[in-house]
């Protein structure tokens, strides 16, 4: 989770996109894919740390919206050369809003949110 975490602060400091698998376990305790496998390209907008989880919230490209993921179930984690201005640029989405929204009722949010600047 430790490498994961540094390549999203990587990632949300460079204003880059990231793509991994994502995915489940199983009663068996073994790993499913979500999407059959398929890669999830994301742009990163912050990290909610919440209920002992590291969260990315991010414009996910094939759902067309803002989603969040555990950490901990991304599989194959790695920085792409596509900038953040697909999913709205800085600015963009209100993570503290968000975060409330998904994650509130009460329960303590730690958020890191890192400004992307475009020239």
């Amino acid at each position: 989770v430790y490498y994961s975490i540094d390549t999203l602060h990587a990632a949300l400091a460079e204003g880059r996109g990231v793509r991994f698998r994502y995915f489940e376990y199983n009663v068996r305790k073994e790993k499913v894919f979500r999407r059959e496998g398929a890669w999830y390209a994301v742009f990163p907008h912050g990290l909610i740390w919440d209920d002992e989880n590291y969260y990315l919230v991010g414009y996910d490209e094939e759902k067309g919206g803002v989603r969040h993921y555990r950490v901990d179930k991304m599989a194959g984690l790695e920085i792409t050369d596509r900038t953040g201005k697909e999913g709205g640029g800085p600015g963009a989405l209100d993570v503290a809003a968000y975060a409330a929204k998904h994650f509130g009722g009460g329960r303590y949010i730690f958020l890191l949110v890192v400004r992307r600047y475009y020239y």
